[in-house]
C-alpha cells in the first residue's frame, strides 16, 4: 500500500469520507477514525477491484454517471469484497480518493455536491452481477 487512508484523505483537501465539499479541514476525529486498519482494508480492496477490472478490460477511457456514480459504485466494491469474503463500509469520499490516487478519470456529478462520475460502464457492472450471483449460489 502506497500510504494510508489518512494521507490518502489529506491529499484531496476537496473530499471528506462522504463525497466532494468546497472546502474543509480533516477534523481531528476524523483523522482518528482514519487511523483504524479498516479503512487501509478498504483501500486496499478498492484497489483489488480496479486491478480486477483492468484485468477484464472493463474500465472506461472516460468517466460517466450512466451505470451509477462513485456513490453505487462503492456498493459493487463492497460486494465484490464480500465476495472474498471482507465485510467492509467503504466511505464515498475515500473511493474518490483511491481512484483519483490510482490515476482514473473522474469528474463531479452535476447538480450532485457528493458524487463523481466513474470511468465505469454496463461491462463492469455486469462483472459484478456475475460475482453477486455466484455469492447467492455458493451460500
Amino acid at each position: 500500500m502506497r500510504q494510508s487512508s489518512c494521507e490518502l484523505m489529506l491529499r484531496y483537501p476537496d473530499l471528506n469520507l462522504t463525497g466532494y465539499r468546497d472546502s474543509w479541514n480533516l477534523s481531528k476525529e476524523t483523522r482518528n477514525n482514519l487511523q483504524d486498519p479498516s479503512y487501509d482494508k478498504v483501500v486496499q480492496q478498492i484497489h483489488e477491484f480496479v486491478e480486477f477490472l483492468r484485468e477484464r478490460k472493463a474500465i472506461l477511457k472516460k468517466p460517466t454517471a450512466r451505470c451509477g456514480g462513485s456513490y453505487a459504485w462503492k456498493h459493487q466494491v463492497e460486494i465484490f469484497a464480500a465476495s472474498r469474503g471482507e465485510h467492509y463500509w467503504i466511505p464515498n469520499g475515500l473511493m474518490i480518493a483511491t481512484l483519483r490516487d490510482l490515476g482514473l478519470p473522474l469528474e463531479p456529478v452535476e447538480d450532485d455536491r457528493l458524487n463523481a462520475k466513474v470511468p465505469f460502464g454496463s461491462k463492469a457492472k455486469r462483472l459484478v452481477s456475475q460475482l453477486l450471483k455466484e455469492i447467492q449460489c455458493a451460500n
